[in-house]
């Protein structure tokens, strides 16, 4: 299923090109980002356990000086992208 296909079902999510990067925004704030094809959404210590359970993984780049950048946001995985009930998604 592809991420479009996935929010399709969501109207309150807008997404939007910045670069390379594609970016999902809901209610004026990024939720989501697109890169290289994958589908990470913005996690909190609220819901950080459920990606961790699903041995998900957090977004990584690195600076131009080569030093890791972590983000905020975690891989959705496939078995969540199929599931439409999911809370991850919602």
């Amino acid at each position: 299923m592809s991420c479009m296909t996935c929010f399709a079902t969501l109207p309150a999510l807008l997404p939007a090109q910045c670069l390379r990067v594609g970016q999902f925004y809901r209610n004026g704030i990024i939720s989501g980002i697109i890169i290289d094809g994958e589908l990470y959404f913005k996690v909190d210590d609220r819901n950080r356990a459920k990606y961790e359970r699903l041995e998900s993984r957090q977004f990584v780049y690195r600076k131009s000086a080569g030093k890791p950048v972590t983000m905020p946001y975690w891989l959705v995985p496939a078995e969540v992208m199929e599931d439409k009930e999911s809370s991850m998604i919602t």
